[in-house]
């Protein structure tokens, strides 16, 4: 249904595409929809939650598509490679093989950057869990509970029957360490008036959760157990995908949309070998990491709070991520002692007293820099050539952002 393959000149040729055009594709993925994948519904339905650039191919509005597509080979390879991140994603839940260089839960994220706090929500990242509950046994949990880590019966309905686990909806501040066990190890099972029991590794479900911020933790044990797929704001508050499709998934397809369901899902289980056969994926496994940026990004603020992007903004004259090295910015590419910048967040936001250690304050001055690409404490190296990020001169300690004009 849906091919898919690593573009090289051989691809090219063998493929019969365009040289020139596709010369800087190279290293890419090229997704081809056969007539069968152009008519199934959830096949067209993830292609589309990983098009950030939608609107230069569709108006939503009329809910049509533009005459031409607009998009440039960058945001098609872009576009290409999110899909094939999902379909690899989708593979890896489908079945119970576990290979100890790569076990992660899979984590689905909105993909568009918005303020800390603010759900996007309605991009399809439920409709994928729930698919996956369609072809293997599934435990759901709704998991916006506050005390989610703490319920001890949280997973009484998982069985070694349980392929998934689909976590719907986590909150941001999560603690993601509580599934350490469960994604490399085994999972104890305690159930309401029955005695406990530990599902083998072998038996152990993989996770899915869904949630509509960030999780936080950025050391890598964290990110060694996650596989992030991006979803893009194609579906919305607006446009849903019944509007797309004119019918709801799962209860209203026929038998011809169960049929090319079930072929995709079984394209998902096949590429996701195959990409571990080609070592395409996270430490040669058929994982296959999406574009992060926006992920990161996404991450970055909410670490850093819109109270302190508030503040860093205005102290610094800086409004986005791409203004840091505009011409007007001020009280850059110079030292100003950290006792001043501390002191001049909290009379700005007195509300954040009891929450800012100086140590934490520098952390997130440290996240504001790498969020707006500038530089932290450049000035500063260690006997290994490496920025130290530590500027202590006479009992004080200073802070420098910079820009691209440092040392200009």
């Amino acid at each position: 249904m849906v091919k898919v393959g690593q573009i090289d000149l051989d691809y090219i040729l063998a493929h019969k595409l365009d040289p020139m055009e596709y010369e800087s594709a190279i290293g890419q993925y090229h997704v081809e929809f056969t007539k069968e994948a152009k008519e199934c519904h959830f096949a067209r339905f993830v292609y589309n939650t990983g098009e950030f650039f939608w609107y230069k191919i569709q108006d939503q509005k009329k809910k049509k598509k533009l005459d031409q597509d607009r998009r440039t080979m960058e945001e098609k390879m872009e576009t290409n490679l999110h899909m094939v991140s999902k379909m690899t994603a989708i593979g890896y839940l489908l079945h119970k093989y576990r290979d100890k260089s790569c076990e992660k839960a899979v984590i689905a994220m909105d993909g568009k950057l918005s303020e800390v706090g603010e759900s996007n929500g309605r991009t399809g990242k439920s409709i994928v869990g729930f698919a996956i509950g369609e072809v293997v046994p599934q435990c759901y949990i709704g998991a916006k509970s506050k005390d989610l880590e703490n319920d001890p019966f949280i997973f009484e309905e998982v069985s070694e029957k349980t392929d998934s686990i689909f976590l719907d909806d986590v909150r941001a501040n999560i603690d993601f360490e509580f599934f350490f066990p469960i994604i490399t190890g085994k999972l104890t099972v305690n159930s309401k008036g029955q005695k406990k029991y530990t599902l083998s590794e072998r038996d152990t479900p993989k996770l899915y959760l869904t949630t509509n911020h960030a999780i936080n933790g950025s050391s890598s044990s964290f990110k060694d157990r996650q596989a992030l797929v991006a979803f893009s704001d194609y579906y919305n508050e607006y446009f849903k995908p019944v509007d797309d499709f004119g019918l709801n998934f799962f209860d209203e397809w026929d038998d011809r949309q169960w049929n090319l369901f079930y072929n995709f899902m079984a394209d998902c289980l096949r590429l996701y070998f195959h990409a571990a056969d080609q070592g395409w994926g996270y430490n040669h496994s058929g994982l296959i990491q999406p574009p992060t940026d926006r992920l990161d990004q996404r991450r970055l603020r909410q670490f850093i709070g819109e109270d302190f992007l508030t503040w860093a903004g205005e102290y610094f004259n800086v409004e986005g991520p791409e203004s840091i090295n505009s011409t007007s910015v001020q009280n850059m590419n110079v030292p100003i002692p950290r006792a001043e910048l501390y002191n001049g967040f909290l009379e700005k936001t007195p509300t954040q007293r009891k929450f800012m250690t100086p140590h934490r304050f520098k952390k997130k001055m440290i996240a504001w820099c790498e969020y707006h690409q500038g530089q932290f404490n450049p000035q500063v190296i260690d006997k290994f050539g490496r920025p130290s990020g530590d500027d202590k001169r006479g009992g004080v300690e200073y802070f420098t952002v910079a820009n691209d004009r440092y040392g200009a």
